[in-house]
């Protein structure tokens, strides 16, 4: 089948066996970096909350081998789940002083949301932005977050410095960085395979051969503990300042993703204009455009307290 007659028929096939209980629609979904996606989500008569599922996703598994009917269950299995969760009340993201505490920032690229960055608060920082949402709590929805629009503060009726300051107060609390190197953030990744696994020993081989590396040359990676938009960790007060002491380097900054940068000592194994060449050919060729955060490399000098160009 081809793409629409796909969706088309996958649309009907989840109604029939969900009933008139629900209401599914389908819609144009903007992410970072301006991606349209093409979702649908599922609607009870009593939700507050829906999950949203993407077509492009599952019209892929199809033209892998997988069933509809496979899909229609995943579907429902995560209806089913997340029943509890539909019914929370959205009341509370009337008032300020009730989200306040949630209240994080993270990193996105300027010229790539440049239509977003109309309708949002933000602060420029260098070629990125710091963008503000409000995280719902794990319990509710993980990794679920809400963008603070302009039309936001004017029902709050508050400014941006009162966004700003909860954002600065709560983002390094609630997304704490975590510090590692290359080959202990892969292993961090692939942790959960097991020795049985034929793939097991292929990882454990690539892991080896870059902890090799990172006697030659060190990689670090900066991230938060959710590894979820950890790239903003750069910007919390005094991290790079505590690993630049630490490795007694000034550092090169990478922005490998919006999740994490990479981080190395400038000693003079690489030039600027060599890790711009990298981390180019990394975004062009394994990174997803909705994870892009810039082609860019930054520096971080001892006792500056800032990053620059």
């Amino acid at each position: 089948m081809k793409y629409e007659e796909f969706t088309r028929y996958l649309l009907e096939s989840i109604k029939e066996r969900m009933g008139e209980e629900v209401k599914i629609e389908r819609h144009k979904i903007t992410k970072n970096n301006g991606i349209i996606l093409d979702a649908f989500t599922i609607r009870g008569v009593e939700d507050n909350l829906s999950p949203t599922f993407y077509l492009e996703q599952f019209y892929q598994e199809y033209e892998e081998g997988y069933s509809i009917a496979w899909m229609e269950e995943r579907v429902l299995s995560v209806w089913k789940e997340g029943k509890a969760t539909r019914k929370v009340s959205v009341e509370y993201f009337k008032d300020f002083n009730q989200i306040r505490n949630r209240v994080v920032y993270r990193l996105v690229n300027c010229r790539k949301n440049e239509a977003l960055l109309k309708e949002i608060p933000y602060i420029p920082v260098l070629d990125l932005a710091m963008v503000f949402y409000y995280q719902l709590p794990e319990h509710i929805l993980e990794h679920a977050t809400v963008l603070i629009r302009k039309q936001d503060l004017k029902r709050w009726n508050v400014d941006f410095d009162a966004v700003k300051a909860a954002a600065m107060e709560n983002t390094p609390k609630l997304l704490p960085s975590q510090f590692l190197s290359i080959g202990d953030m892969m292993e961090s990744i692939f942790c959960e395979t097991t020795d049985e696994d034929p793939l097991e020993k292929n990882i454990r081989e690539i892991i080896e051969e870059e902890r090799q590396e990172q006697t030659r040359v060190p990689m670090y990676v900066l991230t938060n503990t959710n590894k979820y938009y950890g790239a903003a960790c750069a910007l919390y007060p005094g991290v790079l300042e505590k690993i630049s002491q630490r490795l007694h380097a000034n550092l090169f900054v990478l922005p490998s993703s919006i999740h994490e940068v990479i981080l190395i000592p400038n000693s003079g194994d690489y030039s600027k204009e060599e890790l711009e060449e990298m981390v180019t050919d990394i975004n062009e060729t394994q990174l997803e455009p909705e994870e892009f955060l810039s082609n860019q490399v930054y520096r971080y000098e001892m006792g500056s307290n800032q990053i620059k160009f």
